[in-house]
């Protein structure tokens, strides 16, 4: 997808779509720490839009996002080009993530705050994010990007 066509796409949406805009950038080294500054990282796992300004109108709680985690694993990774304590930083939080899926290696659409699967059992789009993502971080780490 275009660079321009995600920009339209996410534009005046507000903050439901905070992560997604923060990744689009995220090729660009000080857009890795974004999304901490944004208030969405817990723990190293990543909410879609910071839960504490407001409700999302859905009865429940907000688990974090999944893809939203890989999506921070891949401005790390892109980051760590420079810098290798972002390399490091997403080999970590990427293994961290690894734990959440379930017995058969499948991963949730949300994590809930004590890791329990919520929402699509399995999410295709975070196993997408998952496969670019042990790609690239693995391509970082062995020096082959």
């Amino acid at each position: 997808m275009p660079s321009s066509t995600l920009r339209q796409r996410y534009a005046g949406r507000g903050e439901s779509n905070h992560a997604a805009r923060l990744f689009h950038g995220s090729h660009r080294p000080e857009n890795a720490g974004a999304f901490k500054k944004g208030g969405l990282v817990s723990s190293s796992l990543v909410y879609r839009y910071n839960v504490e300004r407001g409700l999302d109108g859905l009865a429940g709680d907000e688990g974090t996002f999944n893809i939203c985690t890989f999506w921070l694993v891949e401005a790390l990774t892109r980051a760590g080009r420079k810098d290798r304590a972002r390399l490091e930083d997403a080999r970590l939080i990427f293994e961290k993530m690894l734990t959440y899926a379930n017995h058969l290696g499948l991963f949730a659409e949300e994590t809930g705050p004590s890791g329990e699967a919520l929402g699509n059992v399995p999410q295709a789009f975070t196993h997408l994010a998952l496969i670019s993502v042990a790609y690239n971080l693995d391509r970082a780490l062995s020096g082959r990007n």
